[in-house]
């Protein structure tokens, strides 16, 4: 997943001046935070612009972020 996301930033950077990417909480927020660290740390052999990245956290529950069923805290 994070090898697309790298992918697509990109493009989107190249076509648009930067790249949106919405995460979701849960286990998915997890492995893509991984991926993201293994990134940062490869910065300077993969040319990625990360001050052009907008990182949102997505959660389809309209909750507030101390309720229990908010993804935040997961």
């Amino acid at each position: 997943a994070i090898q697309s996301a790298q992918k697509l930033s990109e493009d989107a950077i190249k076509d648009h001046g930067c790249f949106r990417i919405a995460v979701s909480g849960g286990s998915f927020a997890k492995l893509f935070g991984n991926g993201l660290q293994q990134l940062i740390k490869a910065q300077s052999t993969n040319n990625i612009d990360f001050g052009k990245w907008r990182i949102f956290f997505a959660d389809e529950r309209c909750v507030t972020l101390d309720d229990d069923d908010s993804n935040f805290k997961g």
